[in-house]
């Protein structure tokens, strides 16, 4: 048995039917400052 993986099946894969996607990143977080701005500007304990 080989230490090595059977690339076999890989080698023979067709990129060329794969569809194009588009992502968009939706659930984007705040940052620190408009976190702040949200809590009403409060920094205490950070």
């Amino acid at each position: 048995m080989s230490d090595k993986p059977d690339l076999s099946e890989v080698e023979k894969f067709d990129r060329s039917k794969l569809k194009k996607t588009n992502t968009e990143e939706k659930n984007t977080l705040p940052s620190k400052e408009m976190f702040f701005n949200l809590m009403g500007g409060n920094i205490q304990g950070w």
